[in-house]
């Protein structure tokens, strides 16, 4: 395996040189840069990240201690710790008992000889303490899952009795009358049964499968031992009875009727007690998913904009249909065409829900109908209290649940920022490091650097796109303005708007306007597709309109919060059109689309969510990285669709008026002074006509 020394002669440099390129330190060339990354590349040389650890005094070992990996308890809960802790920089040394005490006290001296920070195990030893025989770290740091032992600081676990006893209970409420358990499992299984077996009492019977051919039903608590079962029968041309099995992720199979549990709590909580976090305490099985409902043989008709998340819903809404009978039909109109629908007693009777984007919610709400069969602290099991304030509230009364709640999101094209010839050109010329710029005149700068940089080995001509249409040029005003004033524009005092900083951010766009692609009338999508093709090295965008590129290049795209960290709130929610008589229709409507695995579904197809159960699933945030940075930010964003007495905004008219002024200001028919004094006047008449009232 080759070193850095290695490197070294072979490159023809000295050893200090090849750690400033390997560690991406600017003091180096771009003629050595070239020698060393030649060398590297011939000698196929691989850093050592756990030596760098070890440098720093630090340590990135987990050791996981599992019995096998074939179960999807193990598998799939490995999945996605793997890929949250290989994010943060962590190793995973992953090791496998067969649930064998000696082969687990091996593995326990091998991994004591190592530099490790935490142990998660699936233990058959009896007792927590023996670890403290092989073990430095204190026995906080040694998380036991799944099979609870003596003197465990940490435990992690699913509760089997309660899952036996509703599963036992759905069996009895489908008539069964002889039910077999089937389980290899030793750990709190024989309680569960015992459990089972008193709450059963007469005329049911708990016995063993092997024994009785009259069984009416059988529970098992392993897919694998159902799909067993199921072939033995097959094998021995018996038609099998019912078969009640524990499932760990949505799979449609006919053969078993599934209970669902979900391993996203655990994982939860490890990377709480990792990280030094407090504990979820509250867990809730899924349980049976999408047992049918009377069919209704009815209707629903839903208003909304054309955008990946309403696409998403149509795909999914078959499965809603076969559920309940309910056909669904989506209409899809300009923006400006739902308020005029809305507002329109006759058209809007032809509706029974909308999706209405949040910042027109307050000032529509009298044209909808408040929710009754869903309560706010149902939805907080789900959203943060913030996304529901935002999303959903108006006057502290429920109008709406969010469909594709969104933030800007700055994306950028990882590889070349991290490209070492790149980050040395743009060091030299500007003497800091290329990074996710912080601020919006450091945005302009990397902006110009990309746009006028011929030496760039890639397909980047520009540093981003500037898109003149009107409606979007408001919100690149904004969210500049904000990033600087650090606090609303729409307060109670006149003066809260500031000539200074709106002057700042016209001569930054005007500057932008030189160093970017300029999309003439364009939408969202025209500047997704150029990021889409490397043409510009960043991306300034909600979420909701990014979501399909996630299916297409994820590894290579970075995310990181907007300039000034003060984004704009965007995206939309669903409400029920007020006059809506079809209640029960929209009631089945909602509960589903509320359910956890059709918000995942939803979501792997392109939607846009942020239920908790999607923020924290590694398996999404794999695909879609920048899920993980929304969770952070927790919509902590602006979007002025209220002044501070709580009186609607339309929010649209100013902006689409701002944005008539930045069109003109940036097609040069008057100069930023006159500029600034056009926007100062459309907040004033605001106040005025706020004052008047």
């Amino acid at each position: 395996m080759a070193t850095i020394k290695d490197i070294a002669k072979e490159a023809g440099v000295s050893l200090g040189t090849v750690s400033n390129v390997l560690n991406k330190k600017h003091n180096v060339s771009l003629e050595k840069i070239n020698l060393v990354n030649d060398a590297i590349k011939k000698l196929s040389y691989q850093k050592n990240i756990q030596a760098s650890f070890l440098k720093s005094g630090g340590s990135n070992q987990i050791a996981v201690i599992f019995p096998s990996i074939s179960s999807p308890e193990y598998y799939l809960l490995y999945e996605s710790l793997e890929g949250y802790f290989s994010q943060k920089g962590y190793q995973l040394n992953l090791y496998l008992t067969d649930n064998n005490p000696s082969k687990e006290r091996l593995f326990l001296e091998k991994i004591s000889g190592e530099n490790t920070t935490f142990v998660i195990v699936v233990s058959c030893l009896p007792d927590a303490n023996e670890y403290k025989q092989y073990f430095d770290i204190e026995l906080v740091k040694i998380i036991f899952l799944y099979r609870e032992i003596r003197n465990a600081k940490y435990y992690l676990g699913l509760d089997y009795e309660s899952i036996l006893t509703n599963v036992v209970k759905e069996a009895k409420g489908n008539g069964d009358k002889r039910i077999g358990i089937v389980s290899n499992q030793k750990y709190k299984i024989k309680e569960a049964v015992e459990l089972v077996y008193c709450f059963l009492k007469h005329p049911f019977e708990v016995v063993k499968f092997i024994e009785d051919e009259h069984l009416s039903s059988i529970v098992t608590l392993n897919i694998l031992h159902a799909e067993e079962i199921y072939n033995a029968f097959y094998f021995c041309n018996q038609s099998p009875p019912k078969i009640y099995t524990i499932n760990h992720q949505f799979s449609h199979d006919e053969r078993f009727i599934s209970y669902y549990i979900s391993y996203d709590f655990i994982v939860r909580n490890i990377i709480h007690i990792i990280e030094g976090e407090c504990l979820e305490l509250f867990y809730q099985d899924k349980g049976f998913l999408f047992k049918k409902s009377d069919i209704l043989h009815s209707s629903l008709r839903i208003l909304a904009i054309s955008s990946p998340s309403i696409e998403a819903l149509k795909k999914i809404l078959p499965h809603f249909k076969r559920q309940t009978g309910i056909q669904v039909q989506i209409d899809t109109v300009p923006f400006v065409s739902i308020s005029e629908v809305l507002t329109n007693p006759k058209q809007a009777k032809q509706y029974d829900i909308v999706r209405l984007d949040m910042e027109r919610l307050p000032l529509l709400a009298s044209y909808l109908q408040p929710f009754n069969f869903i309560q706010q602290e149902e939805l907080a099991s789900h959203y943060s209290n913030n996304l529901i304030k935002r999303f959903c509230l108006v006057n502290d009364q429920l109008y709406a649940i969010p469909f594709d709640p969104s933030i800007q999101v700055l994306f950028y094209h990882k590889a070349i920022f991290d490209d070492m010839i790149t980050q040395r050109l743009f060091y030299e010329q500007y003497k800091t490091d290329l990074m996710p710029p912080r601020t919006f005149e450091e945005f302009n700068r990397i902006a110009r650097f990309f746009d006028h940089n011929l030496m760039l080995k890639s397909p980047i001509r520009y540093g981003t796109a500037l898109i003149d249409n009107p409606e979007i040029l408001a919100l690149e005003f904004l969210v500049r303005y904000y990033s600087l004033a650090n606090k609303p524009i729409l307060a109670q005092d006149v003066s809260a708007f500031s000539r200074e900083i709106a002057f700042r951010v016209l001569e930054n766009l005007a500057e932008l306007k030189d160093n970017a692609v300029l999309l003439h009338g364009s939408w969202w999508d025209k500047a997704v597709e150029c990021f889409e093709k490397k043409e510009t090295a960043m991306l300034m965008i909600y979420s909701n309109h990014y979501s399909h590129l996630s299916h297409n290049m994820p590894s290579s795209i970075g995310c990181a919060p907007v300039p000034g960290n003060m984004p704009l709130i965007g995206g939309g929610s669903l409400a029920i059109v007020k006059g809506c008589e079809k209640y029960e229709e929209v009631r089945l409507f909602f509960e589903w689309f509320l359910n956890d695995e059709i918000h995942e579904r939803y979501v792997r197809l392109g939607g846009v969510s942020a239920r908790k159960n999607v923020l924290m699933n590694q398996a999404l945030i794999r695909q879609s990285p920048w899920i993980s940075l929304i969770e952070k930010i927790n919509f902590n964003g602006v979007r002025e669709n209220v002044d501070a007495k709580g009186h609607a905004i339309d929010l649209v008219k100013i902006e689409k008026q701002i944005g008539l002024i930045l069109f003109a200001f940036l097609n040069n028919q008057f100069n930023t002074d006159v500029a600034v004094e056009k926007i100062a006047n459309i907040f004033r008449n605001i106040w005025l006509y706020r004052y008047s009232l």
